[in-house]
This record gives C-alpha cells, sequence and structure tokens, in this order.
C-alpha cells in the first residue's frame, strides 16, 4: 500500500457590507486554489492548516467555524494525497504571499468557483458557502 500524504488547508473568507468574499491562491502553474500544506511531525491538522495560512498568506485567523471539516483524496504525481480543510473567517484583506504562489485575490462566491480548476476545489467552496449561508 502507498503512503499517504496527508495535508490541511483552510478556505479564508471575510465578510464586507452584505457580501461574503473567499481568498484564492494562485500557483506558478496558473491553477487557483486554497491555501493548504503537508502535516508537519506531531501536528493536529488543524494546526497544520493555520501555520501554513500564515506562512503562505500572513493572515491571521479571527475564527474557525464550528462544525465545518471536509475531506477530499486525490493523485498527485503518483502520491495519495489527504486534505483536510477548515473553513477560516478573518477580517484582514491584505495578503502576504509566500514564495508559493504568484497571485492572490478575494472573489464572491460565483466568481471564485469560475476560478477553480478541479471538481474537488469546486465542491468545497460550495459546501463551504451553503455553510455560511445555512448557519447565518
Amino acid at each position: 500500500m502507498k503512503k499517504v500524504i496527508r495535508t490541511a488547508g483552510l478556505i479564508f473568507y471575510r465578510k464586507e457590507k452584505d457580501k461574503t468574499y473567499y481568498l484564492l491562491l494562485q500557483q506558478a502553474n496558473s491553477n487557483w486554489n486554497f491555501s493548504k500544506g503537508h502535516v508537519e511531525g506531531g501536528e493536529k491538522e488543524l494546526e497544520t492548516a493555520t501555520r501554513e495560512a500564515r506562512e503562505e498568506t500572513g493572515i491571521t485567523v479571527s475564527s474557525i467555524a464550528k462544525g465545518f471539516k471536509e475531506k477530499i483524496n486525490y493523485l498527485v504525481d503518483q502520491e495519495f494525497k489527504e486534505t483536510v480543510f477548515y473553513l477560516a473567517e478573518t477580517k484582514q484583506k491584505d495578503v502576504t504571499l509566500s514564495s508559493e504562489h504568484i497571485a492572490y485575490d478575494w472573489f464572491v462566491f460565483e466568481k471564485a468557483l469560475s476560478k477553480l480548476n478541479f471538481d474537488n476545489a469546486k465542491s468545497l467552496l460550495e459546501k463551504a458557502h451553503k455553510f455560511l449561508k445555512t448557519n447565518e
């Protein structure tokens, strides 16, 4: 059995007036996605997700949505990855990108959905958006 690479990430959102914006990061290969990274040592998934977000974006988490935790599985270069995502609110609009990404932007739901390249990422965003609408 192949080794499973564990990663964790955050779906960041912020509210401005009556709109909700989602943060997407653009990788060098032009794909847009959420902040995520490898679980290191004895880290818990949420610790990894917040650490990676801080390293990749400079953003401080305002709050983590209770009750939202989604797992996706996928293959990358013949490696099986399992990624857990949390939904995080921030008040911070400005992002300080790490060298892992070439661009970022805050998008309303429909625009974010159209920017995402992978079906599993689109499904995550749909679940996050529905969760926020249901729990407002």
